[in-house]
């Protein structure tokens, strides 16, 4: 009875502190945690000069309005430039004018009547979201007022939306958009399919080198020709992609091959990308070739 007793007061006591310890908690914890969570805003009014700097994107994955996805504005001292995009697999809306008196008061005017100065100061940014309306805008004027504000994940201010859609109508204005103005996208291409070819050409010596690739996947899937001065090599490889590499190892022999002495399942050639152009790292495509550093693709 005793043990009975003695396990009820601690139960209670572990309730009491429990109950004690969630007053104490002020909002839920935040996946990821915060970057910034100010709430406290400090409007700006009556300015009076131009904006001189302006930079702001604005994401709208509810889609409040049809027409865009996201836009993005930089102003600076010499353009003016947008870019904005439509929801579905379309190339963005660019628009690049040059920075004028006329469209400096016209972005003025339309920060000034969009009601957004009152959310000045505004940054609520939680780490790790994925994008569901997000918005950043920072701007300075001739006259020395900043305005910046900032959030994700929908943590707007009361009364953002309408601000934003006031602010979103004049610059759709300005900048000529509709969504036909944006183009299709074009299909994606994988840069390593296809016919690549290489030229070796060092100390007198002459290597050239094509690596086809005619499937990303399955087996047997590349082509691998090397003539010159390091021999001549003709194989059918299986080429898979490693670390975005692709390796090319040996599958078989063509006919005309002279070189046969190198095993299955050897890597013939690495290809790779580094800034956008194809370099192969050349191995027993050429075996008596002990020079592996990286050959640009010669186009």
């Amino acid at each position: 009875m005793k043990t009975i007793l003695l396990i009820m007061f601690v139960l209670c006591i572990f309730v009491c502190n429990a109950q004690n310890n969630s007053d104490m908690i002020k909002e839920p914890e935040i996946c990821g945690g915060y970057r910034s969570n100010n709430r406290t805003v400090s409007p700006i009014e009556n300015v009076k000069g131009e904006v001189e700097e302006l930079y702001c994107v604005f994401y709208d994955g509810i889609n409040t309005y049809a027409s865009f996805l996201k836009y993005e504005l930089n102003l600076d001292s010499a353009n003016f430039k947008a870019n904005i995009s439509r929801e579905g697999c379309y190339e963005p809306f660019k628009f690049n004018t040059e920075n004028s008196p006329n469209l400096k008061k016209k972005l003025s005017d339309a920060l000034k009547n969009s009601g957004l100065f009152k959310f000045n100061n505004w940054s609520v940014h939680v780490n790790g979201l994925p994008p569901i309306v997000e918005f950043f805008i920072s701007a300075k004027f001739s006259t020395g007022e900043k305005f910046y504000m900032e959030f994700n994940g929908g943590r707007s201010p009361r009364g953002f939306e309408d601000a934003v859609n006031a602010f979103s109508d004049e610059i759709l204005q300005l900048t000529g958009y509709t969504p036909e103005k944006c183009n299709p996208s074009k299909p994606y291409v994988n840069p390593f399919l296809g016919r690549h070819h290489f030229v070796y050409s060092k100390n007198g010596k002459l290597q050239h080198f094509d690596f086809i690739l005619e499937n990303t996947t399955g087996i047997d899937n590349a082509e691998v020709i090397s003539t010159g001065d390091f021999g001549d090599f003709h194989a059918r490889c299986n080429a898979s992609k490693v670390s975005g590499r692709y390796h090319f190892s040996l599958n078989s022999y063509y006919d005309d091959s002279k070189i046969k002495n190198v095993s299955k399942n050897s890597l013939t050639g690495i290809i790779y990308s580094n800034a956008g152009k194809l370099y192969l790292e050349p191995l027993q495509a050429a075996p008596s070739l002990t020079d592996r550093t990286g050959i640009a693709e010669d186009k």
